[in-house]
């Protein structure tokens, strides 16, 4: 239990705020599922403080592990018993988000929200900072990047760069790639291991010979 709080923390941060701040609400738990099976990450149990009123959650259950089991008489889950849980699920999602944040959201699909949302998202933030991107290219990308601190923005740039060239953004929670034919690019990941020392300017030129993208085109497009 303790481990699943801390997974649905991360994926409400990574994966959910963004589409209801944008006014979008998707499939809430759906969303959680696909996060799981996606991340694959693993989270410890949190060690105990001192204020903790409980015993730790492995202690509870080692406790009941040899009560009888019982049938349950119904099946149903929990929410059966809320008659307005739609209504109550909007209330306690505006709780997330600022005061001036939207008060009404669209449905949408996890497929469609990338679209609705992530691209949008990268033509305001590289619209708003023009100017640092001004004469880049994919071809300097990389020495630029290894120079910059603006890393996010830089995914941003190149992420919206390949989408200009034809690829298709593949997002679901837990992971974004855009794709084209057999090839995949994470945007971010990508920015990020051109920072490091081993990712070489000749790698950063044959990857881009690979992927049949023109070094001289801007990122501003």
């Amino acid at each position: 239990m303790h481990q699943n709080c801390q997974a649905f923390d991360a994926y409400v941060i990574d994966s959910l705020l963004p589409m209801l701040g944008r006014g979008y609400l998707p499939p809430v738990m759906e969303g959680y599922a696909r996060y799981l099976e996606f991340t694959g990450r693993k989270y410890d149990e949190p060690a105990r403080k001192p204020d903790d009123v409980h015993p730790p959650f492995a202690e509870r259950l080692a406790a009941i592990a040899d009560l009888p089991a019982i049938e349950a008489e119904n099946n149903l889950p929990a929410s059966s018993i809320l008659n307005n849980g739609a209504e109550l699920q909007v209330r306690l999602l505006r709780t997330l988000l600022p005061e001036e944040g939207p008060k009404d959201f669209t449905p949408v699909s996890w497929h469609e929200a990338g679209q609705l949302v992530i691209i949008p998202d990268w033509k305001r933030r590289c619209s708003r900072e023009r100017l640092v991107l001004r004469d880049v290219t994919l071809g300097s990308l990389r020495s630029t990047v290894a120079a910059a601190d603006k890393f996010d923005l830089f995914a941003a740039a190149f992420g919206l760069a390949l989408y200009r060239e034809g690829w298709q953004l593949d997002h679901e929670p837990g992971y974004l790639w855009l794709r084209r034919g057999d090839f995949k690019i994470n945007p971010h990941d990508l920015v990020e291991e051109m920072r490091s020392r081993e990712f070489t300017e000749d790698a950063w030129r044959e990857m881009l010979t690979k992927f049949g993208l023109d070094a001289g085109t801007l990122l501003t497009g």
